[in-house]
């Protein structure tokens, strides 16, 4: 599943699908931890741990939207510079 998105992502070559497949990643990335500590930890169920999961990506969109430091990166992939001749 996960080399069939990559593939996906690198095939399409959009920001949209770029930023679908990063939030792919961290979800999947993060899961298991968040999991473990909301449902054995906390003693809490697996729907408390997906909100969690999401709550935490969104967190990181956020910041990777909004901070400063990080707008240039955004800004070269949203609109990449034309190659010269």
């Amino acid at each position: 599943m996960f080399e069939e998105k990559r593939q996906k992502m690198l095939e399409d070559k959009t920001t949209e699908t770029l930023f679908s497949w990063i939030s792919e990643v961290c979800s999947l990335y993060i899961s298991s931890f968040v999991n473990a500590h909301v449902m054995n930890a906390q003693h809490r169920d697996e729907g408390a741990a997906e909100r969690t999961t999401r709550q935490i990506v969104r967190g990181f969109w956020d910041r990777l939207t909004s901070s400063p430091e990080l707008k240039y990166v955004l800004d070269s992939v949203r609109d990449p510079v034309p190659h010269r001749k």
